[in-house]
């Protein structure tokens, strides 16, 4: 190995899972949609509920309104399951960036990808992600990252595009 590859080791634990569940959840258009049709479901329900009491189209609203706090449990189910579920999860992973790509390692398999085949790059609080379309994406805990965030942000910005890296710098 190259002294010019960066390493990044993690295991991908629940809380790594629903961070990017939630990331994914809330972003976009998706995310815009969830906010206002629950800001709309709670101003709804707070009108028929002023006018005419407790009637069907009032819990209706309700529920709707309630979108926004049932969402994040559910995704926290699902990133239960999906670490108790999916054989990947159980064992670390290894990230290996270097000037043609990244590896991705587990055990004694590895991925290798270019850096032409990332369709795009983000980031919330909580996790870098690497996407190769729209929806098929990895990601890395920052939490794990430390100081070699830096260099990871570094490396993206030699590699891709500005349009491909949607990160601070």
């Amino acid at each position: 190995m190259s002294k010019d590859n960066l390493i990044i080791k993690t295991k991908i634990e629940e809380k790594d899972m629903y961070n990017f569940l939630k990331h994914y959840a809330f972003s976009g258009l998706r995310g815009i949609f969830l906010i206002t049709i629950s800001c709309l479901g709670f101003t709804m329900f707070l009108r028929f509920y002023a006018y005419t009491g407790i009637n069907m189209y009032t819990v209706l609203w309700l529920l709707i309104a309630l979108n926004i706090f049932i969402t994040p449990i559910t995704l926290k189910k699902k990133a239960k399951r999906t670490i108790r579920l999916q054989p990947a999860y159980k064992e670390p992973f290894e990230y290996i960036f270097n000037k043609d790509g990244f590896s991705l390692k587990q055990n004694k398999s590895a991925d290798d990808y270019k850096w032409e085949d990332i369709y795009k790059v983000e980031q919330s609080k909580e996790v870098v992600l690497i996407y190769f379309d729209k929806k098929t994406a990895i990601f890395i805990p920052r939490a794990v990252l430390g100081e070699k965030e830096k260099t990871l942000k570094e490396y993206f910005k030699k590699y891709l595009t500005p349009k491909q890296y949607k990160i601070k710098l």
